[in-house]
């Protein structure tokens, strides 16, 4: 698959000077139908990733909507319902499931969420796995 990068997405890919509208992130604002906000996890160039609660499933998700300036884009819209359609027809035991792909009134992908320590989180605390030494020299104690 050939993506094409146009001038217009450059440039406003380019463009940091965008502040946050945070009134529209408000715990219990309502980002699609369905999902209210419990608190924002990324807020990218294009892109906002937030803890939702589902109404429907009672339940935490994530929701992955467009940023409002980036929605008048075709590219970036298509680039997360692409990304939706994927992960909505993925099954497997090491990929988050995607519930659903919203096209109206905002373009949003339903993701599920996962308790536990991220990979990230699990690299940066400091608390590296023993070494093989130290599991051989376990392993040889308990014989």
């Amino acid at each position: 698959m050939t993506v094409t990068v146009t001038a217009e997405v450059a440039e406003f890919a380019a463009d940091t000077s965008e502040t946050v509208d945070k009134q529209r992130l408000w715990r219990g604002a309502e980002v699609l139908p369905g999902y209210r906000v419990l608190g924002p996890i990324h807020l990218g160039r294009q892109f906002e990733i937030l803890d939702c609660w589902s109404l429907s499933r009672q339940a935490r998700c994530v929701v992955k909507v467009l940023r409002p300036q980036a929605a008048a884009l075709p590219f970036w819209r298509e680039q997360l319902l692409l990304e939706g359609r994927l992960l909505v027809t993925l099954d497997h035991p090491h990929l988050v499931r995607g519930y659903e792909v919203r096209v109206t009134p905002r373009a949003g992908v339903v993701l599920e969420t996962l308790g536990g320590a991220t990979v990230g989180s699990t690299l940066l605390g400091g608390a590296r796995p023993p070494s093989t030494m130290t599991l051989s020299g376990l392993t040889s104690r308990c014989r």
